[in-house]
């Protein structure tokens, strides 16, 4: 847990003046061992002290039911997943090869009233894939083949 400037693309995103303080919380998740992705969210301050955000170690319930539990309820979000190069910091954490890309995953989510909390994940090109289930795939799932 760090507090940091707004950006101007968090500001926009976030809808908060520029410069302001956001708390970021991160995390470097790994599968055997391995690490596959970089994960930061960022709150508005006032979010992270209403809701105890600032706690620079683990919250055991997540810090989506910590805002729930004071009112802010995600009601909606906005994904946006696009490839680039990684900077030579992602490219050491994330252990990745030459030439290896990463994947950026940009949620940001709102409740009724306000944009609520920008979740950054850089996603090791080489070792992870997206897969979307949409839709009533009810028939899929029985194994059904009939038409």
């Amino acid at each position: 847990m760090r507090i940091v400037p707004a950006t101007p693309d968090l500001a926009e995103r976030l809808e908060v003046d520029e410069e302001s303080p956001l708390v970021v919380r991160s995390i470097l998740r790994a599968v055997d061992g391995e690490p596959t992705s970089l994960q930061d969210s960022y709150y508005a301050m006032d979010v992270a002290e209403e809701c105890g955000l600032l706690n620079p170690r683990d919250i055991p319930q997540g810090t989506i039911r910590a805002m729930a539990s004071h009112g802010y309820v995600e009601v909606g979000y906005v994904d946006e997943i696009t490839t680039r190069m990684p900077s030579p910091d992602e490219a050491r954490k994330l252990a990745l090869g030459t030439g290896a890309p990463v994947l950026v995953y940009i949620r940001t989510t709102y409740t009724k009233e306000r944009p609520l909390r920008l979740t950054l994940t850089i996603f090791a090109g080489d070792r992870n894939r997206i897969m979307y289930e949409l839709g009533d795939l009810e028939a899929y799932r029985r194994g059904d083949s009939a038409s």
